[in-house]
């Protein structure tokens, strides 16, 4: 039977054999007029529906899954899932929703017997969000492919875990969190906001994707310990507008009690500066009340957003900017995104030199001129003391101490 079924009312059970296939079509459950839980699908068998048929449970809908006991694991596969009613996964009930593109959204009560036995799967490259308040038990969640969105407290109230090619965000609340390799965590999807999660682990090879704009930022609220593997990435995405004013911070995890955050994002250690857009950042692990993850705005020497302080590639990207260079002149074969670069484009690297404005005068003598290039270069390339400032004419009170506690200052 491939066409679309609607439950109206009463209960449809589906007892077929395992695998044969009830339904392939898309389904209704229920309207948004009857009382809840006057219209009911309920398996009585695994693998009832075929082809991954779209479910959508009105207000007075409910899908149970019913598993017959703690030693049946009850299976059932769908496309997407909406609606507003009640999805009911009891004993050892596992759901697959494999969405393959698109979205569709649930805002209705998810519930289940056992904080240890049921199972949502989110497979496909689609979006699946759940906007319901209704409290739940499901034992762990996992993203595969595409993005689940959690946009209400307690949905999925135990383990979410994200694996390769799938992400997690929204501004909801879920139990704890792990991020294995390839998968993304991202806060708000884009657009900022707050993420409550319990004991989180970012294993190797897996990213956090913070966004920061002049007014939001997404961030995690994290109930119990932090623990991030050195490969784990922090992936910072500052908005185009992004015009925060210097020394101001931004909190992007926030981390509950007095542990500490265990461990340290790729290439980012305490202090280590990093490109948010069109500012850079320092990244703090002991931030906030002393072990939150912060972010604070910094004009750094860190031009082409790699997390470092090169010569052949900020050094003469800086000296190319003080001669006058403009366009496809200052960038060319200088910056590479193979080599980790986040600035890539000329405008782009244009604008943070720019933005540095009196920063570049490294010498203090009012101007910006190929000493602070000269003295800029030789600070990157290790030159310190008289080797520093050798036949750079300095005006008064400076030295080669000043200019590199200057220099030094620009490049955390």
């Amino acid at each position: 039977y491939g066409g679309s079924t609607t439950i109206a009312q009463g209960t449809l059970e589906l007892a077929k054999p395992d695998n044969v296939g009830a339904i392939s079509g898309p389904i209704v459950i229920g309207n948004n007029t009857d009382p809840a839980g006057s219209a009911t699908l309920k398996n009585m068998a695994s693998n009832q529906l075929i082809g991954k048929p779209s479910v959508t449970i009105n207000a007075s809908g409910a899908f149970n899954l019913n598993s017959p006991g703690p030693s049946v694991q009850q299976l059932e596969s769908i496309g997407s899932l909406a609606g507003a009613g009640s999805l009911l996964m009891p004993n050892f009930s596992t759901l697959v929703i494999d969405i393959p593109s698109g979205s569709a959204s649930f805002g209705g009560t998810l519930s289940s017997q056992s904080s240890t036995t049921s199972l949502i799967q989110k497979h496909g490259a689609g979006e699946q969000i759940f906007t319901g308040n209704g409290s739940a038990y499901v034992a762990s969640a996992s993203v595969s492919l595409g993005r689940l969105t959690v946009n209400s407290p307690g949905v999925l109230g135990s383990l979410v875990e994200i694996d390769n090619g799938g992400e997690l965000g929204g501004t909801g609340q879920i139990g704890s969190l792990t991020a294995y390799g390839g998968g993304r965590v991202r806060p708000g999807n884009g657009s900022g906001g707050t993420l409550s999660v319990g004991t989180t682990r970012f294993e190797a090879g897996s990213s956090l994707v913070i966004d920061v704009t002049n007014t939001n930022v997404g961030r995690l609220n994290v109930t119990g310990s932090v623990t991030i593997d050195p490969t784990a990435v922090l992936d910072l995405r500052g908005a185009p507008t992004f015009s925060v004013p210097e020394n101001n911070f931004a909190t992007f995890i926030i981390n509950d009690g007095a542990e500490a955050i265990q461990g340290t994002f790729r290439g980012l250690p305490e202090g280590r500066s990093a490109p948010a857009g069109p500012r850079n950042v320092t990244i703090s692990y002991v931030g906030g009340d002393g072990n939150d993850g912060t972010l604070t705005v910094r004009k750094t020497l860190d031009i082409d957003g790699d997390s470092q302080y090169l010569p052949e590639t900020d050094g003469l990207l800086i000296a190319r900017y003080i001669r006058g260079l403009t366009g496809p002149a200052l960038a060319t074969q200088v910056v590479a995104t193979s080599a980790g670069a986040r600035r890539t484009v000329n405008a782009d690297v244009e604008a943070y030199l720019a933005h540095l404005g009196n920063a570049l005068d490294v010498d203090q003598n009012g101007v910006i001129n190929s000493t602070d290039s000269t003295l800029i270069l030789r600070y990157m390339f290790g030159f310190r003391g008289a080797a520093l400032i050798a036949d750079v004419p300095l005006p008064g009170g400076e030295n080669a101490n000043t200019v590199a506690a200057r220099i030094a200052a620009l490049t955390p």
